[in-house]
């Protein structure tokens, strides 16, 4: 029974090439947010400007450009950061201080991200609720107009 606990399985051979590349991609992860910011910079700054652009042809949403500052704005703390201190003898407090930053820059460019794209969703939605709802009240006016000559029919039929 005591050599059953004692066996261990050999780890396979490419064990070694998998923790290495799993140590690289977590050092590598700052770098993947940061590029990942820049698209969406460029992104948010390409909207921005052409609904700036066309402001003079379709009126500005006050709420959806400053959403968009915001996002932007957003996406630039995930690219500078503010500095970190650490103690460059601890291994174990850079650990730490990286992953706190990759944390930081997940958080804001989650926040970046929703604040570009939910907003134009929520305006869309609910420019096609309106647009329904005023399809049905147009539709409804004139169902009336339809029936409202029948009715001024019966009532003059009636009369005479």
């Amino acid at each position: 029974m005591a050599e059953d606990e004692c066996k261990v399985t050999p780890s396979p051979p490419d064990a070694k090439s998998w923790l290495e590349h799993a140590v690289k991609m977590q050092q590598e992860a700052p770098k993947r947010f940061e590029e990942a910011a820049k698209f969406l910079t460029t992104i948010i700054s390409l909207t921005l400007t052409l609904y700036l652009t066309a402001s003079h042809r379709i009126p500005i949403n006050p709420i959806l450009a400053a959403s968009w500052f915001i996002a932007l704005f957003l996406a630039f703390m995930v690219m500078y950061p503010r500095k970190y201190t650490f103690n460059r003898q601890s291994a174990e407090n850079i650990k730490k201080k990286a992953e706190e930053m990759v944390k930081r820059k997940r958080r804001f460019f989650i926040a970046a991200a929703l604040l570009y794209f939910f907003p134009p969703l929520l305006f869309l939605t609910s420019a096609f609720l309106h647009s329904e709802s005023y399809c049905e009240k147009e539709n409804r006016e004139k169902s009336l107009q339809h029936r409202l000559p029948v009715v001024q029919e019966k009532r003059n039929s009636g009369s005479n």
